[in-house]
């Protein structure tokens, strides 16, 4: 790394172009030295059974694959004029006259930089002429390192590499650490059980020590955790998994290499709290003099508008209940964030605490509503994933949605609001029998009609399937009740052994992000089942009464009971007793086997996700 450092604060510095380009199928280019012989594959037949192939050329899976293949591309670069750095062999040198061209090479990835553009032009028709090269324009992303050019320099940032770390360790919905490290920490002292695994924590320590690229800050901590590679105790990788939710504060943190930067020298912090470090190693450190960033970690707009690594995403009704969740768990997963807002202040000051958020959380706002087509339009162009939270008012205005995707031409997925039911199995029809079978007074109408367009228009879509969202239904009368009230507010519906499923509205924001990048969720149902939160409601209340070591009283509603107050309900309420009925008496939830060729579950398409248990959930509100 200290080459690619150095490669690209020159190029900064000198104001040179930074270009990069992808080799296609690069292994099989090489030609071999050696002789080497492969039987001949399955599905081949020789008149000599007894003869075996000898390979000119390179495969993938051969040990010379990689040598191979650079030394023909370096046979190639050094036809044209450029000559290797005995320093390092992946970085190579053109000089003629004024035109200075420099070629680092990483594996199948080159990035390359020089004084004068159509030389740079010139030099990658030359390569694309000798092999099969991918141009992927300016520099934006190399090593898992996201790159950003703007006037004053460049921006790194290694946001992606970060959040793909924490979700590896399942720790995206963890609570975030304030520092690497505790304070007076004395990790030599720390006595316990060693690690059956070691290389788990040398693994962690490894990604930890490779983002010190651009989090100079954790440079300290890593000095420290690399002292226990050889024997590490299962307290040290505590210790390092909670430098990842200090991560989680501030993943897309940058770091600044300036077009005006200058050298300075200054000695390494000493922390009196680590004896082992006599104060004769304190080493010095040569670093850019450049400020740390103060913007919370959130993307630059330059970066915003040249990292391509991740979807955008556009929320529409991010104002609606499930909306503040979609937005904020997009921007969590490190996707640039747009909400539409008829108005960036509100007369409801709960909805203002929202745009707040918002605003601190690096969502952009953009003024406009499904009803104004120009800016709804406008809003589409300038993202992938459009998800609508519309409300249950809405839902057939979402046609104007899909008008203004169409004419966009450009999204990738579309997640329609359906308020989290699974519409064909609540209205009690079936899949792809919209046009034959009615819909009897259950209120689904709109929703039915609503994906019968959407699959009519051919725009690429995702059915998010949410069932009961664990904050409305079991925490709604935390806020005007006391808190034992939550389940006692429950009515037992049916007989209560009917199993449903309850998800935290934060995981509901995950998943469903997850999903819209998901090529396996395409034009599909997700079904978010937690396993851990399919109960029914007298399970629940025994689980309520287990934490409040309390007995209560169940009082039954009767399906009857529940039917006669359909009837009874204006439509909007007639929606909410249909989905009454179906959850509770029919089960529609749980009572079926997803089909793979139409839905997958969110938790076993996606096991990284901690997700928020039922009995987790329950425990916020036990009294202190």
């Amino acid at each position: 790394m200290v080459s690619v450092r150095t490669f690209l604060a020159v190029a900064v510095a000198k104001g040179w172009e930074l270009h990069q380009m992808d080799v296609h199928n690069a292994f099989l280019h090489g030609y071999l030295n050696e002789e080497v012989y492969m039987k001949l594959p399955s599905g081949f037949a020789s008149s000599h059974p007894g003869k075996v192939c000898r390979l000119r050329k390179s495969l993938y899976g051969l040990r010379q694959a990689p040598r191979m293949w650079f030394s023909k591309l370096a046979a190639t670069l050094n036809a044209y004029g450029f000559i290797q750095s005995k320093a390092n062999y992946s970085l190579i040198v053109y000089q003629n006259g004024g035109i200075f061209i420099t070629v680092l090479v990483y594996a199948v990835d080159l990035v390359v930089a020089g004084n004068s553009g159509d030389a740079i032009h010139k030099f990658k028709n030359y390569l694309s002429s000798a092999f099969s090269m991918k141009d992927l324009g300016v520099l934006k992303y190399f090593l898992g390192i996201e790159f950003a050019r703007n006037s004053t320099g460049l921006v790194l940032s290694q946001r992606k590499y970060t959040l793909d770390i924490l979700a590896e360790y399942g720790l995206l919905g963890s609570k975030p650490a304030a520092t690497p490290l505790k304070q007076n920490h004395n990790m030599s002292a720390i006595k316990g059980e060693c690690m059956a695994d070691p290389e788990k924590y040398r693994r962690l320590v490894g990604k930890l020590i490779y983002l010190t690229i651009t989090r100079l800050e954790l440079s300290y901590s890593c000095h420290i955790f690399a002292q226990f590679m050889h024997n590490p105790l299962r307290a040290h990788y505590e210790e390092a998994l909670r430098v990842l939710r200090y991560l989680k504060n501030n993943p897309g943190q940058e770091t600044r290499s300036e077009s005006n930067y200058t050298y300075s020298r200054c000695a390494a912090t000493l922390y009196f709290d680590f004896p082992p470090i006599p104060k004769s190693l304190q080493p010095l450190l040569t670093s850019l003099q450049s400020p740390l960033p103060t913007n919370g970690g959130d993307l630059p707009k330059t970066m915003a508008s040249t990292a391509e690594r991740k979807s955008k995403v556009l929320v529409i009704g991010a104002l609606e209940y499930i909306g503040k969740f979609m937005a904020i768990a997009s921007v969590k997963l490190g996707h640039p964030t747009l909400v539409l807002l008829p108005s960036f202040h509100s007369a409801d000051p709960d909805d203002n605490l929202i745009i707040q958020s918002f605003i601190q959380q690096g969502v952009t706002l953009f003024k406009g509503d499904i009803y104004n087509h120009a800016r709804l339009v406008q809003a589409i162009s300038a993202v992938d994933v459009v998800i609508s939270t519309v409300g249950c008012q809405k839902v057939m205005d979402q046609t104007r949605i899909i008008a203004a995707i169409q004419e966009a031409g450009n999204i990738r997925r579309f997640i329609p609001y359906e308020a989290g039911i699974n519409v064909p199995y609540v209205a009690g029809i079936s899949v792809n029998r919209y046009d034959v079978l009615q819909h009897p007074q259950t209120g689904f109408e709109e929703y039915v009609q609503m994906r019968q367009l959407i699959e009519q228009s051919g725009v690429p879509h995702t059915y998010v399937v949410w069932n009961f969202c664990a904050g409305n239904f079991l925490g709604h009368s935390v806020n005007r009740q006391s808190q034992l009230s939550v389940p006692l507010k429950l009515p037992l519906l049916g007989d209560g052994n009917t199993k449903v499923v309850f998800t935290a509205e934060k995981d509901i924001g995950f998943y469903t992000i997850l999903a819209a990048d998901d090529p396996r969720t395409l034009n599909k149902s997700l079904y978010i089942r937690p396993p851990e939160n399919i109960i029914s409601l007298n399970e629940l209340l025994s689980l309520w009464e287990r934490k409040v070591n309390r007995k209560f009283v169940r009082s039954y509603c009767s399906e009857e009971r529940i039917l006669k107050c359909f009837q009874e309900a204006n439509p909007r309420g007639k929606t909410a007793f249909a989905i009454i009925h179906a959850a509770f008496i029919r089960g529609v939830q749980t009572n079926f086997e997803i089909d793979p060729s139409i839905g997958v579950e969110a938790s076993q398409l996606y096991p990284h996700i901690n997700y928020t248990t039922l009995s987790e959930f329950l425990d916020r509100f036990i009294p202190n």
